[in-house]
C-alpha cells in the first residue's frame, strides 16, 4: 500500500449504542514541537478546541515533552500513551534524535540517537499501537532554519551555517526514515516537512515565517499542522445507524450445579486471565464453599485452558485455610474470604487478595470478629502458592477494619497496584480511599493512601471497585442508604466528590447495600449491578437479577436504554422470593478481545444454601483493545 500524506481508510470517530458519541482519545506523542508552549495554541490544543466547539466527544492528550528523543520516549511510552487506551496516536520525533551536540566540550561528533535506534524505536511504537487497534499518524519533523543563536551553538561541522539548509544536514535523513516507515507499516503520514515547504513557496515567503526560533512552529505553523491533521481526523465519520451496539450477545453457562443441594454450593467465583507457559490464555478462578451467612469454606483454585468450556476440579489453597488465633484458647480460627485473583505481568505472578474472617466451629463468629484486615497469597509462574501474608497498614483509622474485599484493582505501568480500601475505626461510618501499593513479586506493601470519601449512613461506604477508562480512574462504591456511588480521579488517590448512581434522566437507582463492578471495554464503560425492580420486590436486597448498563462518562450516570439483563432472575421474586437464588457476590473479567465474563455463585439462604456457579459470556461487536495482562 502506498501511503499518501493525507489518507484515511477507516472511520475515526464512532458513535455509541446509546446514540451519543463515545469519547475518542487522541494522544499527541512528541518532543518540544508537540509540547505545550505558554500561551501559544499548539496543534493538540487546537484539535481539542475544534472538537469541543462542534460538540464532539473527543479528548486530546498532549504527551509532548521538551528535549525528548525516541530513547526518552520509549521509557515513557507505556505510561504516557498506552495507559490512556488511545484510539488515535500522533507521533512526531526526530529533531532531538538527529542533533549533534557540537556546543559541548569536547564537541560531540555523532547524533544523540543513531538512525538505526531511531528507526527501531519508532517501529516499536507503531507496531505496539497497531496491535492494540489504535490508529497511528506519523508526522515528519518540521524543517529547521538558522538563527544567530543557533549558529552560535551549532554553527560548525557537521552543520553548514552558510547554507539555509545547513541545519538540516542530518535531520533530512531522519525525515526520510519516517516516510519509509509509514509506507512499510501502512499507517497515515502527515508530512510536516513538505507541508511547511509548500506553504512557504505558495506564500512567496520563507520557512522562517513558520517558526518561532528556527526550530519550533509558531502560530501559523501550528495552524498548518492542525489543518493537515483535521483533514485526516474529520474524514469519513459514520452515521449513528452504521454502528452496532457494543454488546452483541449474552449467553449463560452453568459451571458447577448444586440447585438440588446434593453437593457443594460454591461461592465467590472470581477469575483472572494469565498467560500459560505456551503463551496461550489461562483462566484462573478462586472460589470457596458457602454454608451460611458469611460462613465460608477454604478458598480453592480452578483453571480453564479452553476459555471457560471446561474447568479443573477445585483444589484448596493452603494459605487461605483456617488457623488458630494466636493467644486464644477458645477455638477461634482465622480464615480468608472475598478473595480476588489478579495477574501481575511485570513479575509473572498472581496476587490473590481478600480479607481475614473468624470462625468458631461450624459458625461465623459474628460477635467475636476481631479487627479485620487484608490477607493475600501469591501464585508463582510454576503454580505454587505462597503462605498467607497480611497487607499491613498501621493507621488508627483502620482500627476496626481496612480491606479491599471483593474489589477490582488496576496494575499500573510501573508495577504498582491501584486499589481502594474501605476502612474505619468503628463498625459504622466507614470511609473509602484510593491506595497505591508496591509489589515485588512476593510481597505487597502500602505506598500511599489518599484522602477519604465519607457517608455517615449505617456502616458507611463498602466494597469499592476501581477501573481505568480513557485516562481516568473510576470507583464504584456500595453503601447502606439505598444508593450506590461513583467517583472519578486523575491519579487514583485524589477523588472528586462521589455522586449517586442515577439514570441519564436524573432518577437515582434503588440499590440495597450490594456491590457493583466495572465491565471495561476500550470503547465504552459499563457497570454490572443489582437494583430494585418490579420482578424482585421481595428478594433479599434485590440481589437478582444481575444487570449491566453503559456509563455516560461525561455525566457519570447510566444510560437507561442500554440496560440489559446479564443473568436473569429464576423463580418468582414477589410471591416466593425464598426460592430465588441470590447473585449479589459476582465478578467481571475480560477474557479476550471478543468476550468478557460475569461469574457468580448462586445461593438460597432460606432454602438449604443451594445454588449453581454461573458464567455469563458477553460477546462484543467490536474488539476490546484493552490488554488482558
Amino acid at each position: 500500500m502506498t501511503v499518501r500524506s493525507i489518507v484515511l481508510t477507516v472511520a475515526m470517530l464512532a458513535i455509541s449504542a446509546s446514540g451519543q458519541e463515545r469519547v475518542h482519545t487522541i494522544v499527541a506523542f512528541g518532543d518540544s514541537t508537540t509540547a505545550k508552549r505558554g500561551p501559544l495554541p499548539v496543534y493538540a490544543t487546537r484539535l481539542q478546541k475544534h472538537f469541543a466547539d462542534r460538540g464532539r466527544s473527543v479528548q486530546v492528550i498532549n504527551a509532548g515533552i521538551g528535549g525528548n528523543n525516541t530513547q526518552h520516549a520509549a521509557k515513557r511510552f507505556e505510561k504516557d500513551v498506552l495507559a490512556h487506551t488511545p484510539d488515535t496516536v500522533i507521533i512526531q520525533f526526530g529533531i532531538n534524535d538527529a542533533a549533534v551536540d557540537v556546543w559541548k566540550m569536547p564537541p560531540a561528533t555523532r547524533p544523540r540517537v543513531p538512525r538505526d535506534t531511531y528507526n527501531r524505536n519508532l517501529n516499536h511504537f507503531v507496531s505496539t499501537l497497531k496491535k492494540t487497534g489504535a490508529r497511528v499518524i506519523l508526522m515528519t519533523p518540521n524543517p529547521l532554519r538558522w538563527t544567530e543563536k543557533l549558529k552560535g551553538l551549532y554553527g560548525r561541522t557537521p552543520y553548514d551555517p552558510e547554507s539555509p539548509e545547513g541545519f538540516q544536514v542530518l535531520l533530512k535523513d531522519y525525515t526520510s526514515d519516517v516516510r519509509r516507515l509509514a509506507e512499510k507499516q501502512s499507517v497515515i503520514l502527515v508530512d510536516v516537512d513538505r507541508i511547511f515547504r509548500s506553504a512557504a513557496k505558495e506564500d512567496n515567503s520563507s520557512i522562517d515565517s513558520l517558526l518561532l526560533d528556527g526550530m519550533h512552529p509558531n502560530k501559523r505553523g501550528h495552524e498548518l499542522i492542525t489543518r493537515a491533521l483535521l483533514t485526516v481526523l474529520d474524514r469519513d465519520q459514520p452515521a449513528p445507524t452504521d454502528v452496532e451496539p457494543l454488546v452483541a450477545s449474552i449467553s449463560k453457562q452453568t459451571l458447577w450445579q448444586n440447585r438440588d443441594a446434593s453437593g457443594r454450593t460454591w461461592f465467590h467465583p472470581r477469575v483472572c486471565m494469565m498467560p500459560g507457559k505456551d503463551g496461550k490464555p489461562v483462566a484462573l478462578m478462586n472460589l470457596q464453599e458457602i454454608a451460611g451467612s458469611d460462613y465460608f469454606g477454604p478458598v480453592h483454585w480452578s483453571e480453564s485452558r479452553d476459555l471457560g468450556k471446561t474447568w479443573s476440579d477445585p483444589t484448596p489453597i493452603a494459605a487461605f485455610g483456617r488457623d488458630p488465633v494466636t493467644g486464644r484458647t477458645d477455638g477461634l480460627m482465622a480464615g480468608g474470604c472475598d478473595v480476588s485473583p489478579q495477574y501481575h505481568p511485570q513479575t509473572n505472578t498472581v496476587i490473590a487478595l481478600g480479607h481475614v474472617v473468624f470462625y468458631k466451629g461450624q459458625y461465623f463468629a459474628r460477635n467475636e470478629q476481631l479487627a479485620r484486615y487484608p490477607v493475600y497469597a501469591v501464585r508463582s509462574a510454576d503454580g505454587d502458592w505462597s503462605e498467607r501474608r497480611i497487607l499491613e497498614w498501621d493507621d488508627p483509622r483502620g482500627g476496626h477494619i481496612y480491606t479491599n474485599n471483593c474489589g477490582q484493582r488496576v496494575i499500573l505501568p510501573d508495577g504498582r497496584v491501584q486499589m481502594s480500601f474501605t476502612f474505619g475505626p468503628k463498625s459504622e461510618h466507614r470511609m473509602v480511599a484510593g491506595v497505591h501499593a508496591d509489589y515485588n513479586g512476593k510481597e505487597l506493601s502500602i505506598n500511599t493512601v489518599g484522602p477519604p470519601l465519607h457517608n455517615r449512613k449505617g456502616r458507611g461506604l463498602l466494597e469499592p471497585s476501581v477501573t481505568r477508562f480513557h485516562g481516568q480512574f473510576w470507583m464504584t462504591i456500595r453503601a447502606e442508604d439505598s444508593r450506590g456511588y461513583v467517583a472519578v480521579s486523575k491519579d487514583g488517590l485524589n477523588w472528586e466528590e462521589k455522586q449517586e448512581w442515577s439514570w441519564d434522566d436524573g432518577t437515582p437507582l434503588d440499590m440495597s447495600t450490594t456491590q457493583q463492578h466495572w465491565l471495561t471495554h476500550s470503547d465504552g464503560l459499563f457497570l454490572v449491578y443489582t437494583r430494585k425492580d418490579a420482578s424482585n420486590t421481595n428478594v433479599i436486597r434485590w440481589r437478582s437479577p444481575l444487570w449491566l448498563a453503559q456509563v455516560d462518562p461525561q455525566r457519570r450516570c447510566l444510560i437507561r436504554k442500554t440496560e440489559r439483563v446479564v443473568l436473569p432472575l429464576v423463580g418468582d421474586g414477589v410471591d416466593t422470593p425464598d426460592k430465588v437464588a441470590l447473585m449479589g457476590n459476582f465478578d467481571v473479567t475480560n477474557v479476550s478481545p471478543h468476550e468478557s465474563w460475569v461469574t457468580v455463585g448462586e445461593w438460597m439462604p432460606r432454602d438449604r444454601y443451594r445454588g449453581n456457579v454461573l458464567l455469563a459470556r458477553i460477546r462484543w461487536s467490536r474488539p476490546n483493545r484493552l490488554p488482558l495482562w
